[in-house]
């Protein structure tokens, strides 16, 4: 069954379609997949996000309803019906296990199918009750005992083994996000750990060989990825992220949840220089409390003052996640920030002051796309979950016989509005 069908005159080879379940908002995205070619962005859908905490589903018809309205807005953009989607799946019930398998080879060379049988081998591990997993991740192969293998398929041998990184997860978690997506009309083709997504849209290969940390700061969660040799080597989900940020100002100036979200956005950074902010820190703020008396006490510093200790704390916990991964001391390509929270001022120079890590922010990578998006931290899991599709085979990624025409260029007036919302 084909991710979307698409009412336009040129052919692609597939298209896919990737849909991001945050806590603050619902993103969907559709892109066409020609040979040769960078995969081509062709609609975006936006919802706010309802029934969704902590990037886990609590309550099945308001998620449901979410999803359909950010599907729904993707497919008339795209001008495509889409059938089924490449999902994230959240939460702090996310972990890593270390595992290795060893089967049998069935003919004279290596073939797919036993790559899959050497991953089911590699699963068949003790798992506390209620948890599955959800992802399968190679680190190396071992054909008769000759390690470092990238790519045993049609090789020689009698013997596969592989050592791998276990990505599980809660399995009544998973089943409430598909039935949220079978609530709306659409079929799940694959659940990728959200930090894997981001991953896939901003680390490279080197990043991945040379060591990398990739911490995506959401909405309700923060994700923490540590790769190494090319491989995932360690996964953790923190319960805390940009929400907290804005229950931190809303508590404090007695402001509604929306106030203080503007407020964050418009006036929020990571930290003020003292030196070269003299002339905004006292810059005044209008906030209008929920009693509906004005404030007109607040200024920039105070934003600050009030936000920092969040985002600090944020980062310590990052911090003890890559000590807890064991390896801190190997990361020669540093930290790479993503999520909407990354988009904070300033906060990669604060991360690399509490890390002691070097620090950027993510860029996507691989994506025909509008500037403006490639450049955005907090769409790198949308962009992601959209690129791992991309590459699946027929199986995976469900081929389609597909049309298009306008492409990129024919939707960017209707892409740069849409953004005004996300």
């Amino acid at each position: 069954m084909a991710s979307a069908w698409v009412l336009r005159s040129q052919t692609m080879d597939k298209l896919v379609v990737a849909l991001d379940v945050g806590s603050h908002r619902v993103r969907a995205l559709v892109v066409g997949v020609s040979h040769g070619e960078q995969p081509e962005v062709l609609g975006l859908g936006n919802a706010p996000s309802k029934g969704i905490s902590r990037s886990m589903v609590v309550d099945i018809e308001a998620a449901t309803r979410a999803i359909e309205r950010a599907i729904n807005q993707c497919a008339e953009m795209g001008q495509c019906r889409i059938s089924s989607v490449t999902c994230n799946l959240g939460g702090s019930h996310l972990a890593t296990h270390d595992s290795e398998g060893a089967v049998p080879v069935s003919g004279d060379e290596i073939t797919p199918i036993d790559v899959e049988r050497v991953y089911d081998a590699a699963r068949a591990i003790v798992l506390p009750p209620g948890q599955t997993v959800v992802k399968v991740v190679p680190r190396q192969f071992l054909i008769d005992g000759q390690a470092g293998i990238l790519v045993p398929v049609g090789m020689s041998g009698v013997r596969l083994a592989a050592n791998v990184t276990l990505v599980t997860g809660s399995q009544a978690t998973a089943r409430n996000l598909k039935k949220c997506l079978t609530g709306a009309g659409v079929e799940c083709d694959q659940l990728l750990p959200s930090g894997l997504a981001a991953a896939a849209a901003c680390l490279s290969d080197a990043d991945k060989d040379l060591g990398v940390c990739l911490v995506d700061i959401g909405g309700g969660t923060t994700d923490v990825a540590v790769f190494k040799e090319g491989a995932l080597r360690y996964m953790a989900v923190l319960p805390v992220a940009g929400e907290h940020l804005t229950k931190d100002l809303a508590v404090a100036a007695h402001i509604s949840a929306p106030d203080a979200e503007r407020i964050k956005c418009e006036f929020g950074t990571a930290y003020l220089d003292p030196d070269i902010d003299a002339a905004r820190m006292e810059e005044p703020i209008p906030v209008r409390r929920v009693d509906g008396t004005q404030s007109a006490d607040w200024s920039r510093r105070l934003v600050v003052d009030y936000m920092q200790p969040r985002v600090r704390e944020i980062l310590e916990m990052v911090g003890e996640q890559i000590s807890a991964s064991g390896l801190g001391e190997v990361l020669g390509a540093g930290v790479v920030l993503t999520g909407g929270t990354a988009r904070l001022e300033r906060i990669a120079p604060l991360a690399k002051s509490i890390l002691g890590l070097p620090v950027r922010l993510g860029q996507i990578q691989g994506l025909a796309a509008d500037a403006k998006f490639l450049s955005d931290p907090g769409m790198a899991g949308l962009a992601g979950l959209a690129l791992h599709a991309s590459t699946q085979d027929s199986e995976g990624g469900r081929r389609q016989r597909s049309r298009q025409g306008e492409g990129w260029s024919g939707i960017g007036a209707s892409l740069k509005k849409l953004f005004k919302q996300f």
